[in-house]
């Protein structure tokens, strides 16, 4: 019982190997400021910014978003002279009514708007940038003097707006990757202001001042537009993000390696709080989701339990973790000790047990058990980065000459590796087992060799433990054969590596056992069975019948 008390105590520690415990972030979140505080809070001081994070709230159904809105008006009533004079030109451009904040994409789509923010822009930095206005040489986009000129237009003039506001800090590497790729235009700064024309087209200058401001690389800013791009609807979310967290890199980092449940991900860990949202971008893992252990580790009877784990977790992940493996180990080992093979059958009693190789078959039990509970209590262990392709940009401006290098991307995108997380999981598992074996084998053939028995009777006994030490073989078959069946049924992801690898170690570990360790033993015991004296027997003398 104590044994299965600590693999169930193991199994509902809030603490995974590759993902984040969502009772961990919730408890995290409680202790930071909540996503509706923080938008109460920027409201006086920034409406256009509070609007996009009351909008996020709202999309995750957090209540006390009504205070926000009472905060939104009374900021609207008292908000006086625009600050910038695209900020002017959005007011503008707003109409009578304003629900929204006006994008500067339409702020800036009469000319007359344009050439007024072109006059406004003074600073060196800026200056640099404007003096893209006069390419021509280009691929994306049309130059700006054409007739379809507006969309490079806009970029370049928001681009030198947010290095004339200081939107760009000079402390982040995206202050000097912007300055230098207008300094020497190649096909990356096409990218970056195709990047800028998006941002424009969904924020107004206020919001995308207080977004760039925590960016800190073009990469980021092209992982963040391509994300919003795809996701519409998380424009939003991933906005408060980047504001509350003030770590652009890392909500980037997370949106390019869990793309398929990044939204599902943040939108809870920002529920729970802000402190909760900087844990899962701190860790770069997904967060856990398993129905079963959400419904038995939140109920009344183990949810007071686990507080303390908890607690841990949250302090101190790596050593949660090593409670973890341990106490799978501990429960492992005690089963172990639990069976009948443990101590001496009655019927064997010529038959000498040493406790130190019985403590070793129990220990290679208990590895082999935390492996395997470690691969079916972690779902996301054999889960790889869910990476994007490279970005792909799609635009009725594209033209033949870059057909060519779409055809490539396209075609690299088709080529998988051969060996995902999945494929080297099942490597170590067989590996694993096929090492467990080879220690139970050594195991017995060190307690033969030490039987006070004669050589002959010793060769008997690894006679009979043959089967023994061919079973790593018929591991690597069923390995293989069971890995053959899940394959064909469509269970597992195609990987003949996975599949042959088990033979293979199987085939190894066998040849090396009987090579290197049966074949010696049994050679020496035929040498030593050879130099025994052979037993004499005595026959009484047969009488002549006839004598």
């Amino acid at each position: 019982m104590t044994g299965i008390a600590a693999i169930v105590l193991a199994l509902l520690m809030p603490s995974h190997l590759r993902a984040t415990d969502p009772f961990v972030i919730t408890k995290l979140g409680r202790e930071g400021k909540s996503l509706v505080q923080l938008a109460a809070e920027t409201a006086p001081i920034n409406p256009a910014v509070a609007k996009v994070l009351l909008a996020s709230a709202e999309s995750m159904n957090l209540g006390g978003t009504d205070v926000v809105i009472e905060e939104l008006r009374a900021a609207a009533r008292e908000r006086g002279r625009a600050r910038t004079i695209l900020e002017e030109l959005e007011a503008k451009e707003s109409g009578r009514i304003q629900v929204s904040e006006t994008t500067i994409l339409t702020a800036l789509r009469k000319a007359p708007n344009r050439e007024r923010l072109l006059a406004s822009l003074q600073s060196g930095e800026a200056k640099q940038v404007l003096r893209n206005r006069n390419l021509t040489n280009l691929t994306l986009f049309a130059s700006v003097k054409s007739a379809a000129g507006l969309p490079l237009d806009v970029a370049i003039l928001t681009t030198a707006f947010l290095l004339e506001q200081r939107a760009l800090p000079p402390s982040l590497a995206l202050h000097d990757q912007v300055l230098r790729q207008a300094a020497q235009p190649d096909y990356g700064l096409e990218e970056l202001y195709l990047s800028m024309f998006a941002l424009a087209k969904r924020f107004s200058s206020e919001q995308l001042i207080a977004l760039m401001a925590n960016v800190p690389d073009v990469n980021a800013m092209h992982i963040l537009t391509r994300y919003i791009q795809e996701h519409a609807s998380t424009a939003p979310l991933v906005f408060s993000a980047v504001f509350a967290t003030k770590n652009g890199g890392g909500v980037a980092a997370y949106l390019d390696k869990y793309p398929k449940t990044a939204e599902e991900d943040l939108s809870f860990a920002f529920g729970a709080g802000i402190g909760g949202l900087n844990r899962v971008l701190e860790d770069q893992r997904p967060v856990y989701r398993c129905s079963v252990y959400d419904s038995v580790a939140g109920s009344s009877i183990f949810g007071g339990m686990l507080g303390p784990f908890v607690s841990l977790s949250a302090g101190a992940p790596t050593v949660a973790i090593l409670l973890k493996i341990g106490l799978l180990a501990l429960g492992g080992f005690l089963i172990a000790t639990s069976t009948k093979f443990r101590r001496p059958n009655p019927e064997e009693k010529d038959y000498v047990f040493y406790p130190k190789y019985s403590l070793i078959r129990r220990g290679a039990f208990a590895a082999l058990f935390v492996t395997l509970a470690l691969i079916l209590g972690e779902p996301y262990l054999a889960q790889g980065e869910q990476k994007t392709p490279p970005v792909r940009w799609s635009s009725p401006l594209l033209g033949a000459a870059n057909a060519a290098s779409q055809t490539a991307i396209s075609t690299a995108q088709k080529i998988t590796p051969m060996l995902d997380p999945h494929t080297i999981l099942a490597i170590v598992t067989f590996l694993v087992l096929q090492a467990v074996i080879y220690a139970v084998c050594l195991a017995k053939i060190a307690e033969i060799r030490k039987q006070p028995v004669s050589s002959s009777t010793k060769l008997k006994l690894l006679d009979n433990e043959d089967n023994l030490f061919d079973g790593g073989l018929y591991a690597g078959l069923f390995g293989t054969a069971g890995s053959l069946i899940l394959l064909t049924l469509g269970a597992i992801k195609p990987s003949l590596v996975s599949a042959y690898s088990s033979t293979l170690f199987g085939i190894l570990f066998v040849a090396l056992l009987k090579i290197g360790h049966v074949r010696p033993l049994k050679r020496r015991l035929l040498l030593e069975g050879a130099a025994e004296p052979e037993p004499t027997t005595t026959t009484a003398p047969v009488r002549n019948p006839f004598a």
